[in-house]
């Protein structure tokens, strides 16, 4: 990718994300994020997080100094400050904000800027918290300019983590494998990406595993040296992040990684779907054993008619395989939840549907010390709204033994499943309100019955318990940089830590600009934004461009949260922004309108 492809990128990136920008005497700087939240970390460690600075004026921006203010503990740095910086037009200067607590409790900071945009400092407000519990709890959050994820964990044998996802590097269009080890404290001790260096394709990374002498990644990729549009990626790292090995499966058509579990042998499963064995247009459970060296030992496809789909597969206590799906080809109709119990050559020794006339779709599976099973995921046959969490229980043969359905009129879904010899836990994404979406953990027993629920507020897309029984969750997070950053939450035994929302209410910001719902939409959306004194508003509806299309509203709102519709009649498909000006400020945010 050329520079100024590159350059024009960085410039969208930065419009449509949450800023701050000022406009004084004709010449604008921009700060992204405008407010830094730098997480929750342990005394004695810490974490750095990034700060854009960016000129969107025709005229040289002249930044005479960059400091920390107001930081009484001298818990924040600015590493490798640069001091004073000349942007030219669309230029932009990336700042390291770095902060290691040295007590517990709210840490909060300025990061002051002097230029020529403002015969008064620009001031950005940084906070975050010192945590001192034993064994450690922690909030993090971590990652540059580009788009990051993570989409597994493990804790490895010397207690620290190995996380696996996807990034998107500098200059590229298309996601790499990303690895990232961090000691106990959460903290980075090194990161890794992995592709196959060919423009224009995507790996991603579903689960990670801990072996002796390394990493085991396991994915997919649309490398055109595999056979097909996608394939299983299995990758295998050193226990510093260098490729030991890599090997792709697949044939003519698409094969989607879901799952992977280490075989009693030193190999692996791998878990997911086909639509090249599948013997039609819909795909087919698929499953590939493996030896420790990634040679293939033999693959098995799962299926009917209809589209059958793999997404988790656990070891059982009789030595044998349970395999969790979603099917259309047997059950009551729709998607349904499907469980198959393998031997560990793949032969079939039983499988079982759940669910009713619309769809199931299964997301996790645990097997309890008796030898039941519990599944996971959202229905649509039963309960009050769109889609409802959907539990299951089953004893070691598949019979059914209760179901549980919660959830309000909207979206409701279970997202990971772990259990210990008492309880159940898991995962949970709510829509209590049409423009608003909650995460929780949530502890239930081995009844079904909800013992307590925690929020938190990232994505969750893999949970574990470490060796202190506390939860580890990961995932990405849009909420507090210019980009999707990776989250990674360390709760106790209780599913509990000071939580990002009570230090966030502490925040001096006046207004806050929300994401608008839905998004993608199609004519119709709704934009909502936060006032915590009256304010006289101004939204507007910008092309890609920067060319206003449309003023919505301009007259004054008192405190409080407010929503504004908007039709898109007579625009066409693309990507908008809408921004929200007041006094105290600009913020800008994008939606995608498909027609």
């Amino acid at each position: 990718m050329n520079s100024n492809k590159f350059l024009f990128l960085n410039i969208i990136l930065l419009v449509i994300v949450s800023v701050s920008a000022k406009n004084v005497n004709a010449q604008e700087i921009l700060v992204a994020p405008d407010t830094l939240y730098v997480g929750q970390i342990p005394v004695g460690s810490d974490n750095v997080r990034q700060i854009e600075i960016f000129n969107l004026s025709s005229t040289t921006l002249n930044i005479s100094s960059m400091s920390i203010d107001n930081d009484q503990e001298n818990n924040y740095t600015i590493i490798d400050n640069p001091g004073s910086v000349s942007l030219g037009q669309l230029q932009s200067v990336i700042l390291q904000i770095e902060i290691s607590p040295v007590s517990d409790g709210l840490k909060e900071a300025e990061l002051v800027i002097n230029s020529n945009a403002s015969t008064s400092p620009d001031r950005h407000y940084l906070y975050g918290k010192g945590l001192t519990t034993s064994p450690p709890t922690f909030e993090r959050i971590f990652g540059d300019e580009e788009a990051n994820s993570i989409a597994s964990i493990q804790q490895t044998k010397e207690g620290g983590y190995i996380l696996g996802g996807s990034t998107v590097l500098p200059g590229e269009d298309f996601s790499d494998f990303y690895l990232v080890k961090t000691d106990a404290n959460g903290k980075i001790e090194w990161e890794a990406t992995h592709g196959d260096g060919q423009e224009e394709t995507t790996e991603t990374i579903t689960t990670i595993l801990e072996v002796a002498d390394g990493y085991v990644a396991f994915g997919e990729t649309d490398s055109d040296d595999g056979a097909g549009k996608y394939d299983f990626y299995l990758v295998k790292f050193s226990l510093t992040g260098e490729v030991m090995w890599e090997e792709m499966y697949g044939e003519n058509k698409d094969e989607k990684a879901a799952d992977m579990i280490q075989a009693s042998d030193g190999g692996f499963f791998l878990f997911g779907l086909t639509l090249s064995h599948s013997g039609g247009l819909d795909a087919d459970m698929y499953l590939i054993k493996v030896d420790s060296e990634g040679n293939e030992d033999w693959n098995k496809n799962y299926g009917g008619s209809g589209g059958d789909s793999g997404d988790k597969l656990v070891k059982t206590q009789d030595g044998n395989i349970a395999l969790l799906g979603s099917t259309t080809s047997y059950g009551a109709g729709g998607f349904d939840f499907w469980l198959i119990k393998i031997d560990n050559s793949g032969n079939e020794l039983w499988s079982k549907t759940y669910g009713g006339s619309a769809d199931e779709e299964a997301n996790g599976l645990t097997e309890l010390t008796d030898g039941s099973l519990v599944l996971a995921g959202y229905t649509v046959s039963f309960g009050a709204g769109a889609r409802d969490s959907y539990m299951v229980k089953t004893n070691s043969t598949g019979t059914e033994l209760w179901n549980k359905v919660d959830g309000g009129l909207y979206q409701d879904y279970i997202t990971n499943l772990i259990s210990d010899d008492n309880s159940i836990y898991y995962t949970l994404s709510t829509q209590p309100e049409l423009d608003s979406t909650r995460a929780y953990l949530v502890k239930d027993d081995l009844d079904g019955t909800e013992i307590w629920r925690s929020r938190f507020y990232g994505g969750g897309s893999d949970l574990k318990q470490n060796s202190d029984g506390h939860f580890l969750i990961v995932g990405g997070t849009a909420k507090y940089g210019t980009s999707t950053d990776v989250y990674f939450l360390n709760l106790d035994k209780n599913g509990a830590i000071t939580f990002v929302s009570d230090i966030a209410s502490q925040t001096p910001k006046n207004f806050n600009l929300l994401n608008n719902y839905p998004n993608p939409f199609n004519n119709q959306t709704n934009i909502g934004f936060e006032l915590k004194e009256n304010e006289f508003v101004e939204l507007s509806i910008y092309n890609i461009l920067g060319q206003k299309i449309k003023t919505l509203v301009q007259k004054e709102y008192s405190a409080g949260t407010h929503s504004v519709g908007f039709n898109s009649d007579g625009m066409s498909s693309g990507v908008y922004l809408y921004k929200l000006k007041t006094s105290s400020g600009t913020m800008v945010k994008q939606m995608m309108l498909l027609k």
